[in-house]
């Protein structure tokens, strides 16, 4: 019996030590720690973008449920027709007779003025001639209504027929009533030729051709 209980006591003391030293990886792991993180300290421009991003977060998925106006439809922009050459031809041709018309009009109005003239002056200086008496003129009307380089360029050599004739003309100097050129026209200067005819019947006392 003794002897046992000798070897129990060694045992003991030899075992004590032993588990008092033994090595980490026999004990237990130890219990792991459970902490909350403290939060982070945030600076303002950080703080203020956390902010409007819980506002978008709260505020978008109300306004996409809101009921939206229906869209118009877009029509296509109309385009006018093209225009094909034959009506590009056509507003041409017109606009050349437009102006032609226009022409023919101040032509024969600077023609009447001048007849009317040259009639009142002639029937004066030549109540009754013995022959016909013919001479032909001409002039540069500008777009200003003067009148300029009148000459007599065919004449029967009679002076004071030839002084009446340039009188007619030069009579409607500055004139613009009579003179003034059509509306649009880009022209400067008009070259004229005026036939004066004397001894003929009335109302044929000159003409421009």
């Amino acid at each position: 019996m003794l002897p046992h209980l000798f070897l129990i006591a060694f045992c003991l003391t030899w075992a004590v030590p032993v588990l008092a030293q033994e090595p980490a990886q026999l004990r237990d792991p130890e219990p792991q720690q459970h902490f909350v993180r403290e939060k982070q300290q945030l600076t303002p421009q950080e703080t203020l973008e956390a902010q409007m991003e819980a506002y978008d977060a709260q505020i978008w998925p109300k306004v996409s449920s809101w009921p939206q106006a229906p869209r118009k439809s877009e029509e296509p922009p109309r385009l006018r027709p093209k225009q094909s050459d034959d009506d590009a031809e056509r507003g041409i041709a017109w606009a050349e007779l437009h102006k032609g018309i226009a022409w023919d009009q101040w032509h024969k109005r600077v023609s009447n003025a001048i007849s009317q003239r040259f009639c009142t002056l002639a029937n004066t200086a030549f109540p009754h001639p013995d022959k016909p008496i013919i001479a032909v003129a001409v002039y540069t009307v500008t777009r200003d209504g003067r009148i300029l380089n009148a000459r007599i360029i065919q004449s029967d050599r009679n002076p004071i027929y030839n002084a009446l004739c340039l009188s007619a003309i030069t009579s409607l100097n500055r004139n613009l009533e009579i003179l003034q050129f059509p509306q649009g026209s880009v022209r400067m200067t008009v070259e004229q030729e005026y036939t004066f005819n004397l001894n003929v019947p009335i109302g044929d006392f000159g003409s421009d051709p």
